[in-house]
């Protein structure tokens, strides 16, 4: 009787691995509950794309907007925003904190259109035209994507900036391996979408398209791995 109890405590006991596992997946929930919630609130206030219709077949395409690629992005960048906190949080690193709040944000900025909206705007004061200095090349709405990123880029360093001067080399290592997964994104998120409209030629849109989704997906899913093996470096996994 006495082993069958302590078989059951054993059985029922919850490991590091499996609190952070059920973090994610109740975060996921709870986030998923919560943007319905939103939505059915306040519509296309809080989400831009609220009264769309689509074709479900569509939903399957890696450029479209809202779709299942995209989806599954939004769900890995929440996921690296929760397991670097959770790796802050255990080191007590709090210099470091903003590296939870860009991933929690870049999620905000996708799935809510952050940037479109930022470019609405700008584009509401000029025209659709192009650039003259620009020779032909840049249209408003790319200068004004460059110009929130730029403002973007310049919020992040700010508030990085605690931990960068910390004179501790786990924490500057932990920054600086994030900060390669943030410019690979912003490579394949903002240069490559950026030259691949720029163009008539058909298929090499659909291939940039290709190139841009894959290439991001492939970033983010890969700084989720880094972040969730560095939650368990050097655990006990019994």
């Amino acid at each position: 009787m006495n082993l069958k109890s302590k078989h059951n405590k054993g059985y029922f006991k919850l490991n590091k691995t499996k609190k952070i596992f059920g973090l994610l997946i109740i975060s996921t929930i709870i986030i998923h509950i919560g943007g319905w919630a939103l939505d059915w609130k306040f519509g296309k206030t809080f989400f831009p794309l609220s009264k769309s219709s689509v074709i479900y077949s569509e939903l399957f395409a890696p450029g479209f907007d809202g779709g299942y690629f995209e989806h599954y992005q939004y769900i890995l960048l929440i996921w690296c925003g929760l397991l670097s906190a959770s790796w802050i949080y255990s080191k007590k690193f709090w210099e470091a904190f903003s590296i939870p709040i860009i991933y929690i944000f870049l999620f905000l900025d996708d799935s809510l259109q952050f940037h479109d909206r930022f470019e609405g705007n700008i584009f509401n004061i000029f025209t659709d035209k192009q650039i003259i200095f620009f020779d032909n090349f840049l249209k408003v709405r790319d200068f004004s994507e460059l110009i929130y990123w730029f403002l973007v880029f310049i919020i992040i360093i700010l508030i990085s900036f605690p931990a960068i001067i910390k004179k501790n080399n786990e924490i500057r290592s932990f920054i600086f391996k994030n900060y390669m997964f943030y410019f690979s994104m912003a490579f394949f998120g903002i240069f490559i979408d950026f030259i691949g409209p720029n163009t008539d030629i058909f298929l090499y849109k659909v291939l940039m398209i290709l190139f841009e989704e894959i290439g991001e997906i492939t970033t983010i899913a890969l700084s989720c791995i880094w972040l969730f093996n560095l939650n368990f470096n050097n655990q006990n996994y019994n």
